[in-house]
């Protein structure tokens, strides 16, 4: 659990839920993290880690310009 705080870091922990995976978005992050690792599924994917940068889910401009 302590990685996946490390990757959420300060974003906004909804970002990293699947939305169509869970009916209620958790209320804070403790409860988001807690649901992620009792569920790793929930986790929106893929997760490319560069450096600095987390990159999570598939969004197509992002995923062009790291190619680069």
């Amino acid at each position: 659990m302590a990685e996946l705080e490390r990757l959420i870091g300060a974003r906004d922990y909804r970002e990293f839920i699947q939305p169509r995976k869970l009916k209620d978005v958790p209320a804070n992050k403790a409860e988001a993290l807690k649901a992620i690792a009792a569920d790793p599924n929930l986790l929106r994917r893929p997760i490319v880690v560069d450096g600095n940068k987390v990159y999570f889910g598939f969004k197509e401009a992002e995923w062009n310009a790291l190619k680069r």
